[in-house]
């Protein structure tokens, strides 16, 4: 499996702010520079991420984005899901619009088992896991 762009930055813009910490709103054009993402990208990627409640933005001349909560309570599944990507780990995964082959697959309940497996560790790293000293996010 392998995240798109869009994911990979997204969870690298909010790192940057989740270690900025409440201090003051980051400006867009520092998150590009620091991160080395596009600024045009990375203006919707924020944008997205606001609509979807993950971070806030403050006009004006002070202004720029915050994360809308504590890093410990966000979760990379949420993450991922805000980014408009998929999290299925094959279609085979995907028991709805899956294989059409699933009844009779032996392969199936692997690929279920491992996709409920992925979603449930998802729901347990925080952003705050991600920039903590400790580092072992293995659970």
């Amino acid at each position: 499996m392998q995240f798109s762009a869009r994911i990979r930055y997204s969870i690298r813009a909010l790192i940057y702010l989740a270690r900025r910490g409440e201090t003051r709103p980051v400006t867009c054009e520092e998150i590009s520079r620091e991160e080395n993402i596009s600024r045009d990208f990375l203006e919707r990627l924020l944008n997205k991420l606001k609509h979807e409640g993950l971070v806030k933005s403050i006009r004006g001349r002070r202004g720029g984005y915050l994360l809308s909560r504590p890093p410990q309570d966000i979760t990379l599944e949420e993450v991922l899901r805000a980014s408009g990507e998929s999290l299925e780990l094959s279609t085979c995964s995907d028991g709805i619009k899956g294989c059409p082959r699933r009844d009779s697959c032996l392969a199936f309940p692997f690929w279920r088992e491992l996709r409920e497996k992925f979603r449930l560790w998802l729901k347990e790293i925080t952003l705050g896991d991600l920039i903590s000293e400790d580092k072992n996010i293995r659970r």
